[in-house]
Protein backbone atom coordinates (compact mmCIF):
# COMPACT_ATOMS: atom_id res chain seq x y z
CA UNK A 1 0.00 0.00 0.00
CA UNK A 2 0.99 3.39 -1.26
CA UNK A 3 1.91 5.71 1.43
CA UNK A 4 0.07 9.35 2.04
CA UNK A 5 2.74 11.85 2.64
CA UNK A 6 2.28 15.32 2.96
CA UNK A 7 2.54 17.68 0.14
CA UNK A 8 5.75 19.27 0.70
CA UNK A 9 7.92 16.10 1.73
CA UNK A 10 5.99 14.29 -1.97
CA UNK A 11 7.11 17.32 -3.24
CA UNK A 12 10.79 16.74 -1.77
CA UNK A 13 10.93 13.40 -2.86
CA UNK A 14 10.00 13.85 -6.50
CA UNK A 15 12.72 16.45 -7.19
CA UNK A 16 15.41 14.28 -5.00
CA UNK A 17 14.60 11.39 -7.82
CA UNK A 18 14.64 13.36 -10.97
CA UNK A 19 18.01 14.51 -9.61
CA UNK A 20 18.98 11.04 -9.22
CA UNK A 21 17.92 9.76 -12.26
CA UNK A 22 19.16 12.33 -14.04
CA UNK A 23 22.46 12.32 -12.83
CA UNK A 24 22.66 8.59 -13.67
CA UNK A 25 21.41 8.47 -16.80
CA UNK A 26 21.04 12.30 -18.32
CA UNK A 27 18.32 14.44 -18.72
CA UNK A 28 17.13 13.63 -21.95
CA UNK A 29 16.70 9.95 -20.83
CA UNK A 30 14.94 10.40 -17.97
CA UNK A 31 10.49 10.44 -18.52
CA UNK A 32 8.19 11.61 -15.82
CA UNK A 33 7.19 8.27 -15.71
CA UNK A 34 10.53 7.10 -14.87
CA UNK A 35 11.06 9.15 -11.86
CA UNK A 36 7.07 8.43 -10.66
CA UNK A 37 7.98 4.85 -10.91
CA UNK A 38 11.45 5.23 -8.69
CA UNK A 39 9.25 6.66 -5.59
CA UNK A 40 6.24 4.19 -6.31
CA UNK A 41 3.37 6.71 -7.49
CA UNK A 42 1.62 6.98 -10.36
CA UNK A 43 2.60 9.42 -13.01
CA UNK A 44 -0.88 11.11 -12.63
CA UNK A 45 0.32 12.02 -9.13
CA UNK A 46 3.15 13.20 -10.14
CA UNK A 47 1.58 15.73 -12.45
CA UNK A 48 -0.01 17.33 -9.62
CA UNK A 49 2.91 18.68 -8.20
CA UNK A 50 5.25 19.08 -11.69
CA UNK A 51 2.42 19.74 -14.26
CA UNK A 52 5.00 19.02 -16.96
CA UNK A 53 8.49 17.57 -17.38
CA UNK A 54 9.42 21.37 -18.38
CA UNK A 55 8.32 22.75 -15.07
CA UNK A 56 10.00 19.59 -12.85
CA UNK A 57 13.36 20.32 -14.93
CA UNK A 58 12.99 23.99 -13.85
CA UNK A 59 12.67 23.04 -10.06
CA UNK A 60 15.98 20.96 -10.12
CA UNK A 61 17.40 23.42 -11.89
CA UNK A 62 16.55 26.01 -9.33
CA UNK A 63 17.27 23.82 -6.39
CA UNK A 64 20.80 22.90 -7.91
CA UNK A 65 21.63 26.55 -7.78
CA UNK A 66 20.71 27.18 -4.20
CA UNK A 67 24.42 25.64 -3.30
CA UNK A 68 26.38 27.56 -4.64
CA UNK A 69 24.39 30.91 -3.63
CA UNK A 70 23.99 29.75 -0.49
CA UNK A 71 28.34 29.23 -0.38
CA UNK A 72 28.47 32.81 -1.87
CA UNK A 73 26.24 34.37 1.45
CA UNK A 74 28.33 32.62 3.50
CA UNK A 75 31.93 33.48 2.05
CA UNK A 76 31.06 37.08 2.15
CA UNK A 77 29.60 37.83 5.91
CA UNK A 78 33.32 36.05 6.97
CA UNK A 79 35.69 38.68 8.35
CA UNK A 80 38.48 38.57 5.72
CA UNK A 81 40.70 41.01 3.98
CA UNK A 82 38.67 41.75 0.64
CA UNK A 83 40.87 39.67 -1.97
CA UNK A 84 40.93 37.16 0.09
CA UNK A 85 36.92 37.65 0.83
CA UNK A 86 36.08 37.48 -2.79
CA UNK A 87 38.47 34.85 -4.16
CA UNK A 88 36.76 32.88 -1.33
CA UNK A 89 33.21 33.42 -2.52
CA UNK A 90 34.22 33.02 -6.72
CA UNK A 91 36.07 29.09 -5.74
CA UNK A 92 33.51 28.34 -3.20
CA UNK A 93 30.85 29.12 -5.73
CA UNK A 94 32.29 27.39 -8.60
CA UNK A 95 33.68 24.34 -6.53
CA UNK A 96 29.78 23.71 -6.32
CA UNK A 97 28.83 24.70 -9.57
CA UNK A 98 31.53 23.41 -12.02
CA UNK A 99 32.23 20.04 -10.36
CA UNK A 100 28.82 18.57 -10.56
CA UNK A 101 28.47 15.39 -12.18
CA UNK A 102 28.34 16.19 -16.07
CA UNK A 103 24.73 15.12 -16.88
CA UNK A 104 23.58 18.13 -14.15
CA UNK A 105 25.93 20.36 -15.63
CA UNK A 106 24.54 19.40 -19.31
CA UNK A 107 21.23 19.91 -18.09
CA UNK A 108 21.92 23.17 -16.42
CA UNK A 109 23.86 24.55 -19.84
CA UNK A 110 20.87 23.65 -21.69
CA UNK A 111 18.34 24.92 -19.24
CA UNK A 112 17.62 28.28 -21.22
CA UNK A 113 14.77 26.17 -22.44
CA UNK A 114 13.69 25.40 -18.82
CA UNK A 115 14.57 27.82 -16.60
CA UNK A 116 15.42 31.12 -18.15
CA UNK A 117 14.49 33.08 -15.80
CA UNK A 118 15.68 31.49 -12.59
CA UNK A 119 19.30 31.54 -14.33
CA UNK A 120 18.88 35.24 -15.02
CA UNK A 121 17.66 35.98 -11.46
CA UNK A 122 20.58 33.93 -9.66
CA UNK A 123 22.95 35.86 -12.08
CA UNK A 124 21.43 38.89 -10.54
CA UNK A 125 21.53 37.69 -6.86
CA UNK A 126 25.47 36.86 -7.39
CA UNK A 127 25.93 39.88 -8.68
CA UNK A 128 24.58 41.88 -6.03
CA UNK A 129 26.61 40.20 -3.61
CA UNK A 130 30.19 40.56 -4.87
CA UNK A 131 29.01 44.36 -5.72
CA UNK A 132 28.05 44.71 -2.09
CA UNK A 133 31.66 43.19 -0.46
CA UNK A 134 33.34 45.32 -2.83
CA UNK A 135 30.90 48.38 -2.13
CA UNK A 136 32.02 47.76 1.59
CA UNK A 137 35.86 47.55 0.54
CA UNK A 138 35.64 50.87 -0.70
CA UNK A 139 33.98 52.41 2.12
CA UNK A 140 36.59 50.76 4.25
CA UNK A 141 39.45 52.66 2.12
CA UNK A 142 40.45 49.24 0.83
CA UNK A 143 39.90 49.81 -3.09
CA UNK A 144 39.34 53.17 -4.57
CA UNK A 145 37.36 52.53 -7.75
CA UNK A 146 36.58 56.63 -8.57
CA UNK A 147 39.97 56.39 -11.18
CA UNK A 148 38.80 53.14 -12.96
CA UNK A 149 35.00 55.10 -13.86
CA UNK A 150 33.41 51.74 -12.69
CA UNK A 151 30.60 51.36 -10.49
CA UNK A 152 30.42 48.64 -8.08
CA UNK A 153 28.45 47.01 -10.03
CA UNK A 154 30.31 46.97 -13.14
CA UNK A 155 33.71 46.14 -10.99
CA UNK A 156 31.74 43.08 -9.53
CA UNK A 157 30.37 41.64 -13.31
CA UNK A 158 34.32 42.67 -14.53
CA UNK A 159 35.56 40.16 -11.66
CA UNK A 160 33.19 37.28 -12.52
CA UNK A 161 33.19 37.48 -16.29
CA UNK A 162 37.16 37.30 -15.76
CA UNK A 163 36.88 34.59 -13.06
CA UNK A 164 34.70 32.62 -15.56
CA UNK A 165 37.39 32.13 -17.90
CA UNK A 166 40.01 31.58 -14.91
CA UNK A 167 38.08 28.72 -14.05
CA UNK A 168 37.52 27.35 -17.18
CA UNK A 169 40.44 27.15 -19.10
CA UNK A 170 42.72 29.17 -21.57
CA UNK A 171 40.76 27.79 -25.00
CA UNK A 172 36.70 27.34 -25.65
CA UNK A 173 35.90 24.18 -25.17
CA UNK A 174 38.70 23.03 -22.80
CA UNK A 175 37.97 20.69 -19.79
CA UNK A 176 37.16 22.30 -16.28
CA UNK A 177 40.13 22.47 -14.54
CA UNK A 178 41.60 20.49 -11.33
CA UNK A 179 40.09 22.33 -8.60
CA UNK A 180 43.13 23.19 -7.27
CA UNK A 181 44.62 24.93 -10.09
CA UNK A 182 41.40 26.59 -10.50
CA UNK A 183 41.71 28.38 -6.65
CA UNK A 184 45.69 29.36 -8.05
CA UNK A 185 44.06 31.14 -11.26
CA UNK A 186 41.09 32.59 -9.58
CA UNK A 187 43.07 33.99 -6.42
CA UNK A 188 46.11 35.26 -8.59
CA UNK A 189 43.28 36.88 -11.12
CA UNK A 190 41.51 38.65 -7.55
CA UNK A 191 44.73 39.92 -5.80
CA UNK A 192 45.85 41.21 -8.99
CA UNK A 193 42.22 43.27 -9.57
CA UNK A 194 42.43 44.21 -5.81
CA UNK A 195 45.93 45.48 -5.81
CA UNK A 196 45.24 47.56 -8.99
CA UNK A 197 41.81 48.72 -7.10
CA UNK A 198 44.17 49.89 -4.46
CA UNK A 199 46.57 51.89 -6.10
CA UNK A 200 45.02 53.26 -9.44
CA UNK A 201 46.73 56.87 -9.45
CA UNK A 202 43.82 59.96 -9.85
CA UNK A 203 42.23 59.49 -13.31
CA UNK A 204 43.32 63.49 -13.89
CA UNK A 205 46.73 62.68 -13.68
CA UNK A 206 46.31 59.19 -15.83
CA UNK A 207 47.34 60.94 -19.29
CA UNK A 208 49.89 64.23 -17.83
CA UNK A 209 52.84 64.38 -20.31
CA UNK A 210 55.44 64.33 -18.51
CA UNK A 211 57.97 68.10 -19.03
CA UNK A 212 60.62 67.71 -21.83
Amino acid sequence: MRTRKPPEERKAEILHAATTLITVRGYKKVAMIDVANSIGVSKAALYVYYPTKDALFEAVVFKSLEAPLAAIKEASMQPTEIAEKLTNMLVNSFTLALYKPKPMIELINSSRKYAQDILQDHTQQTLKLFARALDEAQRDNKIQLSATGLSTEEAAELMLSCSHGAALGTTIGSPILPRDQMEQRISALVHGLINGWKSLPDQDHLYTVPPA
